[in-house]
């Protein structure tokens, strides 16, 4: 079922013709004398002046944005159905996403942690390995130089999946309808 939400507006300065072709002024400054945006032929020659007074006047007799929901295929939407509609909650829906930011974020911290510090402990097995005075010496140490390298090779591999996981995570999060700004404030990767 299609649905269109048609925003009427019973007074909008958008529609005046000619409020764009002069430099802004206070309304009490100045009147400005406008003709009627919908201005039949008997209407043209009497002008509509906008000052204070009469924007109030209007703001107090008129609602200024109404917003209908209404059907595409023309028949009228029973109460029924909108009332099982699940409704949007930005608050929500930001907190989630929040949340599972800062996890992404978080995993990929503690992997560049962890591949900073193999990689230390991969130069000092490496030098420990150069400097021994003895083949029995590098022979103990080299199994031990093999398996830091092959962790570090684990971590650099799981460090690309879950970056690629984070930007998968803001896509999805763009797709569910997050906000641009609500990932600014959150720690980056």
């Amino acid at each position: 079922m299609y649905r269109l939400f048609a925003f009427v507006f019973a007074f909008g300065f958008c529609c005046v013709p000619g409020l764009h072709s002069q430099q802004p002024q206070r309304l009490g400054a100045r009147k400005l004398v406008l003709p009627p945006a919908n201005a039949g032929p008997e209407t043209a020659n009497s002008p509509v002046v906008i000052d204070n007074e009469s924007v109030a006047r209007i703001a107090g007799e008129t609602t200024f944005a109404a917003i209908a929901s209404v059907d595409v295929n023309g028949g009228p939407e029973s109460s029924d159905e909108m009332a099982n509609e699940p409704t949007f909650d930005q608050s929500k829906t930001r907190e989630k996403w929040g949340k599972r930011h800062r996890r992404e974020v978080k995993t990929i911290r503690s992997l560049q942690n962890q591949i900073s510090k193999a990689m230390t402990d991969l130069a000092a097995l490496k030098d420990r390995f150069f400097h021994a005075s003895s083949e029995k010496q590098r022979i103990r140490i080299e199994p031990r130089l093999k398996a830091q390298k092959q962790k570090l090779s684990k971590l650099r591999d799981q460090l690309s999946a879950a970056k690629i996981s984070f930007s998968q995570m803001i896509r999805e999060a763009r797709k569910e309808g997050a906000q641009p700004g609500w990932f600014r404030d959150l720690p980056r990767p």
